[in-house]
């Protein structure tokens, strides 16, 4: 498992961490072929997810649109082999996700289309419904340009 999206604790702590990647990689080129879609692949998800997001992202040149919600950001060193157009959500108040943006920033302004998004008064986990966290309007902002991109990026 790369060190960014290592998780100490609970139950992700059991996962075999090189199966969990190669899983996550062939469910994505498994989605590719699926019948009744169109070879566009897009990858959206939050917290531990929006660092595999970006993972999947910088692994497979097939993803055309990436949303990772307050993920662990890739190595800087990484960042070159995305393809995809980024939509990249960030919570105002997450020290530990937010520490990571420099180094990230700066590699994506060398190599990607980006755009970033720090919702203000947010905390991490601000779109989870099931925590005192959530944040509904910021939610529904972030989710919104999600949507949007992948509209304009995946359809037909």
């Amino acid at each position: 498992m790369p060190r960014y999206l290592q998780l100490q604790g609970g139950l992700f702590a059991q996962l075999d961490a090189r199966k969990t990647v190669e899983d996550f990689l062939a469910g994505a080129r498994y989605a590719l072929r699926i019948g009744g879609g169109n070879g566009k692949l897009g990858v959206a998800s939050f917290c531990w997810g929006g660092g595999m997001t970006n993972l999947l992202a910088e692994r497979m040149p097939e993803v055309l649109a990436a949303a990772p919600f307050y993920g662990a950001a890739p190595p800087a060193e990484q960042v070159a082999g995305i393809r995809a157009r980024m939509f990249i959500v960030f919570a105002e108040n997450d020290d530990h996700i937010n520490s990571m943006w420099p180094g990230y920033e700066a590699a994506l302004n060398a190599h990607i289309d980006y755009e970033m998004q720090k919702l203000p008064g947010t905390q991490h986990g601000f779109n989870n419904d099931t925590t005192p966290r959530f944040d509904e309007a910021a939610a529904r902002v972030a989710w919104s340009k999600t949507v949007a991109l992948f509209n304009r990026l995946l359809r037909g």
